[in-house]
């Protein structure tokens, strides 16, 4: 969790506009999304945040509590569905171990973000192969670069 938090604080950051008489890392038009799920069941492995970063070159990457446990960076992602309505992001880990020398692991892990646009509702589904599908429902407020 201190991984995702320390990435999105420079997400955060560098795109808050407190922080724009400074020279942000990212492109000017960088739109960068955090959605939050609350989720309060110990046993899920919904990530309580996920940051979202939406290029002008229309790529996009996605850090969340999993993919920086496991990949240490943030993941590509790509766009699924953009319509007037919402828009969805996919991505997939691939190939996750446990950490800390325990034996579970996912031969696949994939994930769905849908954010509805008037309201910035959000749903996130992850499909770890082999195991339940899990899901939760949030919201996401959006930043851009100046």
């Amino acid at each position: 969790m201190r991984s995702l938090l320390s990435a999105g604080l420079v997400l955060v950051l560098a795109v808050s506009p407190a922080f724009a008489r400074e020279k942000s890392p990212f492109p000017k038009g960088t739109q960068v999304m955090l959605c939050r799920f609350p989720v309060i069941d110990v046993h899920k492995v919904i990530p309580e945040g996920v940051f979202v970063g939406v290029f002008p070159s229309g790529e996009v990457q996605v850090v969340d509590p999993i993919s920086m446990d496991f990949v240490h960076a943030p993941v590509p992602a790509v766009v699924d569905t953009d319509n007037a309505v919402r828009t969805t992001w996919k991505w997939s880990l691939g190939t996750v171990g446990a950490t800390a020398g325990g034996d579970d692991y996912a031969p696949d892990m994939d994930f769905k973000l849908t954010m509805k646009k008037a309201d910035r509702s959000a749903r996130i589904v992850i499909y770890p192969a082999g195991y339940r599908d899990e899901q939760a429902d949030g919201s996401c407020s959006a930043w851009q670069t100046p």
